[in-house]
């Protein structure tokens, strides 16, 4: 999995959830555990340690790819008065596609750090993960999701 700049996903996503909480900006964990009723073997989706949440960081855990789909995601970010979601992560295609579109449709305010959100590539005929990550940025950008790269994003000016 790669980013438009290559396989720094996991330091451009602790350097957000570092500058989020030096912000005071609520964190708030989706982890993918499984696929409809099957489970994958324990480690396969683990969280990298370096990500990992923080005490008190709630962490919602879902079963298919939306992570409203089955999950009281909405209700908890009722329930906090979150009504911008910064989202990055996997897969850009995926979870993150699903999320983005969902969360627009409830109405929403979704920016999506552009340069923190992965796809796998394909055969060498196929499309290279930063040209899938490319193609998602421009549909989202349709969407009215903002974009903004991980280096630019200032959650101070997001918290009004």
């Amino acid at each position: 999995m790669e980013t438009l700049d290559g396989p720094d996903l996991v330091d451009k996503v602790k350097g957000l959830l570092d500058a989020a909480r030096a912000q005071r900006v609520p964190v708030m964990y989706v982890e993918h555990v499984g696929f409809g009723q099957e489970r994958p073997p324990q480690d396969a989706l683990a969280t990298d340690p370096r990500i990992a949440p923080l005490a008190g960081e709630p962490v919602v855990r879902k079963l298919y790819g939306d992570a409203f789909v089955g999950t009281s995601f909405d209700s908890e970010l009722k329930r906090r008065g979150i009504g911008h979601l910064v989202l990055c992560g996997l897969a850009t295609q995926g979870c993150l596609n699903a999320a983005c579109a969902h969360a627009k449709a409830l109405g929403y305010e979704v920016t999506v750090v552009e340069d923190a959100n992965a796809a796998a590539g394909g055969s060498p005929v196929e499309k290279t993960a930063q040209d899938v990550v490319a193609d998602f940025l421009e549909a989202w950008r349709k969407m009215g999701v903002t974009l903004v790269r991980a280096r630019d994003l200032d959650f101070s000016r997001l918290r009004a």
